[in-house]
């Protein structure tokens, strides 16, 4: 049983505050295994049987206004201790358990915009308070946003704690009640995925089902995107293959270097506008902050730029970097284009039209088209891009 010793201090009005709630008991794994619904007018002490439920947690949650507990007393009988992930002072008859690591802690992060100067990379430094003003909880501009962290390696993953923003109350803690995670392999295609439509919590966990992964992404479909932190635990099975030899020897057998064709070449676009010329594409630098001055921008009407590969080349894949700064204004400028291969005298040898909703990083896979052009081309409107990367094998030179 459960005992709730109200606020009493007002009289009514205090009491009346838990005329309705929610009592839920959670397993040692955050799964609800109980779940009471009160609907009455509450007095000074709330007296419930929970009917010998085996659990780890208590929770009590209200649907709207203040929540105010004097106490919370639980009864029971205590059946065994948690595992501990290291051996105890005192002799038990627990196991300890192996230590549960945080896959995605201190990996690459990256999101679809940027705002207040909060970045990805906040909800992976291990600090999970979600006091925007604290300074460790993301913020993406409006519109559709995602965020996505690279765990460097092919994982089995188990669970993933999501901790929200909580310092404007519900209108914080809502902005994940719709919400879709992704979690994708070494290739960047996705392999799970699902999707959460529920009053957010202030940590929401998540069974993933033990999916093989290396990649986790989180979206939503309108609104501010804001984590103050993203665990990922699970199992990893091996490192990615490495472009150079390790320091100390591995099973994983290096890669040969995967080179960017379109480094450094000639390029050219239809116009420039604010002096953000065509070769701010092809510099090496992918950050889509415009005012950081790698970002190229043309002047309004039909658009497009070019890059000479300077040599005939199989062509793979294609990376274009979008610009970040104003969000899903500025991303939304590449939701439709046009991407063309031409071959040596300049003849399209393929086309393909992109129709979707535009992120950070658009990644284009090309069939091994043979080319030495690559064109991008919009209509009526800008064409601004941070970069543009092009992967596959030279096959001679120009």
């Amino acid at each position: 049983d459960v005992k709730i010793y109200n606020r009493v201090d007002c009289g009514a009005y205090c009491t009346s505050l838990l005329n309705q709630f929610t009592i839920e008991v959670l397993d040692n794994g955050m799964n609800v295994v109980s779940s009471q619904a009160y609907d009455d007018t509450a007095p000074a002490m709330i007296h419930l049987q929970m009917g010998n439920v085996e659990g780890s947690y208590v929770r009590i949650s209200v649907p709207d206004g203040y929540l105010c507990l004097a106490e919370v007393e639980v009864y029971g009988n205590k059946l065994y201790d948690f595992p501990t992930f290291s051996p105890t002072n005192i002799p038990t008859t627990v196991p300890s358990l192996s230590p549960k690591p945080n896959l995605a802690l201190h990996r690459p992060a990256q999101q679809s915009s940027i705002a207040g100067g909060a970045g990805a990379d906040l909800a992976v430094d291990g600090n999970t308070n979600g006091n925007f003003g604290e300074g460790s909880v993301t913020h993406t501009s409006g519109g559709s946003n995602w965020w996505m962290v690279d765990l460097q390696v092919i994982a089995s993953i188990r669970d993933v704690k999501i901790y929200n923003r909580v310092d404007c109350g519900a209108y914080c803690t809502s902005l994940l009640n719709q919400f879709t995670i992704e979690v994708l392999d070494n290739g960047m295609n996705v392999v799970s995925s699902q999707a959460y439509d529920d009053t957010a919590p202030a940590m929401i966990h998540l069974q993933m089902g033990n999916v093989e992964g290396s990649y986790v992404r989180i979206s939503v479909p309108d609104g501010y995107l804001c984590l103050a932190e993203v665990e990922v635990f699970g199992t990893k099975l091996y490192d990615f293959p490495t472009f150079s030899p390790t320091s100390i020897p591995t099973t994983v057998p290096s890669l040969s270097p995967k080179p960017n064709l379109a480094l450094n070449k000639p390029a050219q676009q239809s116009s420039t506008g604010s002096n953000a010329g065509a070769d701010l594409a092809v510099d090496g630098n992918t950050n889509g902050m415009f005012n950081d001055g790698s970002v190229t921008h043309t002047l309004g009407g039909d658009n497009w730029w070019m890059v000479d590969l300077q040599a005939i080349a199989t062509i793979r894949d294609v990376k274009i970097y979008n610009r970040i700064n104003c969000g899903s204004q500025c991303t939304s400028l590449l939701n439709q284009f046009v991407i063309e291969v031409l071959d040596y005298d300049m003849q399209i040898v393929s086309s393909h039209a992109h129709d979707d909703t535009a992120g950070a990083i658009i990644h284009l896979q090309m069939g091994n088209v043979e080319g030495s052009y690559i064109r991008i081309s919009v209509s009526d409107k800008y064409l601004v891009l941070a970069e543009v990367e092009v992967y596959g094998t030279k096959l001679y030179d120009s």
